[in-house]
């Protein structure tokens, strides 16, 4: 069975993209790629998206953290694409529902603010208000709406990105019975590391936001975003991968003795991910 995911261990994820001086020069790889996607969309992240998956699977498959060379870039871009439909698919609804929440507002507000301002006649000044107010009404409904989607979409996410970077296939992150019987396995060590990942992510918005609202620091800010942005995704990868990794040979461990198989199957599906190409 794995080590209990530690302080030590959650030093070697925060500490491994600087580990050493390859790993630094691959880190500003990745940041350079994510600059680029600033003028070609999405392409560029699609790689670092796959990259990111594969730094995943190499913890899951027992590796310590380290940032591997930039090599097989078909195989990055496979990675990266599944990633990035996975992602769209549990993230997409709220994503949705802000979206076409705040549009419906803004075209309901200003469809109200204007017909208020060329009134003719008591009707139309009530219109006007309703208008107004339901525009008001649909975006904080959305907002609710919204964010809510996002918590349900976005609190497995990181398992299902990892059950599918083990198994290397698109399907994987919607099997919601077997990740979620990993997930179960180590639900404590799960939520904790979602916390610390999201609020790390928090406390970075915060810092970006701060950026922004000063005058000369604002022409620097994607020099500050953007490798904050990919070291993020780093930590993630490593603290979730691990928590994966535990969380399977905990479930492993537990296996009914009865099917000595069925153990085997399982310890080897962890160690020798599926390397069908099939998205």
């Amino acid at each position: 069975m794995a080590d209990s995911f530690s302080t030590t261990s959650l030093r070697a994820a925060f500490r491994y993209p600087f580990h050493s001086p390859e790993g630094m020069s691959r880190f500003l790889v990745g940041v350079a790629l994510l600059l680029l996607s600033l003028f070609v969309p999405i392409l560029p992240a699609i790689f670092v998206y796959g990259y990111v998956l594969q730094v995943m699977r190499r913890i899951i498959e027992g590796e310590p953290p380290a940032l591997p060379e930039w090599k097989n870039w078909g195989r990055l871009g496979m990675d990266g694409l599944r990633g990035l439909v996975a992602t769209a698919v549990y993230l997409g609804p709220g994503l949705v529902v802000l979206f076409g929440g705040w549009l419906l507002f803004m075209i309901l507000y200003l469809s109200g603010f204007n017909l208020l301002s060329n009134v003719r006649d008591a009707l139309s000044s009530g219109i006007a208000v309703m208008l107004i107010f339901g525009a008001a009404g649909i975006l904080f409904l959305s907002l609710f709406a919204g964010l809510c989607l996002l918590l349900v979409g976005g609190v497995p996410l990181p398992v299902a990105l990892a059950h599918m970077a083990a198994r290397e296939k698109l399907g994987a992150a919607f099997s919601v019975f077997e990740w979620g019987a990993i997930l179960a396995a180590d639900r404590w060590g799960y939520f904790i590391s979602w916390v610390m990942v999201v609020g790390l992510a928090s406390v970075i918005q915060f810092g970006v936001a701060l950026v922004y609202f000063t005058i000369i620091l604002i022409a620097v800010a994607y020099v500050v975003i953007l490798p904050l942005s990919f070291y993020l995704l780093l930590v993630a990868a490593a603290v979730f991968a691990q928590v994966y990794r535990e969380g399977a040979a905990r479930l492993a461990a537990t296996t009914p003795a009865t099917s000595s198989a069925a153990l085997a199957d399982a310890e080897a599906q962890l160690s020798a991910p599926d390397t069908t190409e099939s998205i």
